[in-house]
């Protein structure tokens, strides 16, 4: 099966899908001229002002998250709150999305490895598991 997430979308479905993405720890949306995505909270900021929030001009794009989730409270039916909502489940799924296509794994899968682990005392401190995790090698007497 094709995978979904990828960093370089070609065509409109695959532009869709990978829209909003995480890099560095923070989202960007690919809503710039390039396409090379510019952070969601200096988006939103810009929209929020452009749609009327006047208040929002003197704001460190940084303060946005804050102030747009505080929306929740007195302006649910905005809707850039809600744009912003949709995109943050977006950038998260994506993110989760991304470790299922490169691993392979399933949450039952990834269950089944770690209910079957055990710890160094749980195996007389020589590092042997009954399955080892991903990406943890042998601990070396």
């Amino acid at each position: 099966m094709k995978k979904f997430v990828t960093d370089n979308p070609q065509g409109n479905f695959e532009t869709v899908l990978n829209f909003v993405y995480s890099r560095d720890g923070q989202a960007y949306i690919r809503a710039d001229e390039d396409g090379a995505g510019i952070p969601l909270t200096d988006w939103m900021k810009q929209q929020c002002i452009r749609h009327g929030c006047d208040e929002l001009e003197d704001i460190k794009s940084e303060e946005i998250d804050e102030i747009i989730g505080d929306c929740a409270f007195d302006y649910w039916t905005c809707p850039m709150f809600v744009m912003y909502m949709c995109a943050c489940q977006a950038v998260h799924l994506r993110d989760r999305l991304r470790l299922y296509e490169e691993t392979g794994l399933f949450p039952n899968d990834v269950a089944n490895i770690l209910s079957q682990t055990k710890t160094p005392t749980e195996t007389g401190g020589d590092g042997w598991t009954t399955a080892e995790p991903i990406g943890r090698e042998r601990k070396k007497p």
